[in-house]
C-alpha cells in the first residue's frame, strides 16, 4: 500500500475516499450501501419483514467479505509466493463457508422471506464482482508490469 504520492509539474490528482482505502473495503462499502438501500427500498414499497430479510442478506454476506478484504489486505510478511496464492485460495474457503454457515443460520433463526433474502443476496454478489472492476480495475501487479 503506497503511503505517499508523487505529484509531478501539471498534473492534478482527487485525494478522497477511494484513494485512502484500499480495493476490498471500498467494495465493503458498496456492498453495504447497496443493502441498505435496497432494505430501506423494500420498507418504503413492501414492508419491514421483507426489508429485515434483506438486511439479513447483507449480514450474510458482508460478513464474510470483510474477513477475506481483511486476510487480503493484511498478508503474512516474507511469504512465499505459492504459499499465499495457496493461502488466498483456502480463505476463499473459508469465506464462501462462512456465508452458508450464516445463511442457514439465518434461515433457522428468523425464516426470512425467500425472495427479498436471495434477492439481495444476488445483488449484492453482482456487487462485488462490478464494484472491484469500477473501483479498481485490473490488478496491476508484477505481471502487468512484466508484460510492458
Amino acid at each position: 500500500m503506497r503511503r505517499g504520492v508523487v505529484i509531478k509539474m501539471g498534473e492534478s490528482r482527487t485525494v478522497g475516499l477511494p484513494n485512502m482505502m484500499p480495493l476490498p473495503y471500498r467494495v465493503l462499502v458498496v456492498q453495504m450501501l447497496v443493502a441498505g438501500l435496497i432494505s430501506a427500498v423494500l420498507a418504503l414499497l413492501v414492508g419491514v419483514a421483507d426489508a429485515g430479510a434483506a438486511l439479513l442478506a447483507g449480514i450474510t454476506v458482508v460478513i464474510p467479505n470483510a474477513y477475506f478484504g481483511w486476510r487480503v489486505v493484511n498478508p503474512e510478511a516474507g511469504e512465499d509466493p505459492q504459499r499465499a496464492s495457496r493461502r488466498l485460495v483456502i480463505q476463499g474457503v473459508q469465506k464462501q463457508l462462512l456465508m452458508l454457515v450464516l445463511m442457514i443460520a439465518a434461515f433457522i433463526g428468523s425464516a426470512p422471506a425467500p425472495w427479498p433474502f436471495f434477492g439481495t443476496l444476488i445483488a449484492l454478489l453482482a456487487t462485488h464482482g462490478l464494484a472491484g472492476a469500477l473501483l479498481g480495475g485490473p490488478p496491476r501487479g508484477r505481471i502487468a508490469r512484466q508484460r510492458r
